[in-house]
């Protein structure tokens, strides 16, 4: 059975439930999971702008990707469209991941 996306909500209720109910400076585990979840988003977006390249042992790599621009062309309608230069993340899966998914 495919399952849908799962909100940030969703993720740190199951995070804190994983975690139990245990005492916390943040309040209850759910507001602990969000608040680490949100620290992780915002070191890796601030380390991959900075270094290019981070790597979290048993998750896998972040990389900054540089594309190149140019001409392409629109699918739907045929038309060529003019595509500028641009950054993104892309992310390869560690050996600990990989063999999780496997199971």
């Amino acid at each position: 059975m495919v399952r849908k996306t799962m909100t940030v909500k969703e993720f740190c209720e199951r995070t804190a439930n994983a975690v139990g109910e245990r005492p916390s400076d943040l309040g209850t585990p759910r507001f602990a999971a969000m608040a680490v979840l949100k620290g992780l988003l915002g070191v890796i977006s601030d380390e991959v702008r900075l270094r290019e390249k981070i790597t979290v042992r048993g998750l896998g790599t972040f990389r900054l990707v540089k594309l190149a621009g140019g001409m392409r062309r629109n699918p739907a309608t045929g038309e060529a469209v003019k595509v500028r230069m641009r950054y993104t993340v892309r992310f390869r899966t560690g050996a600990k991941l990989k063999l999780a998914l496997a199971e």
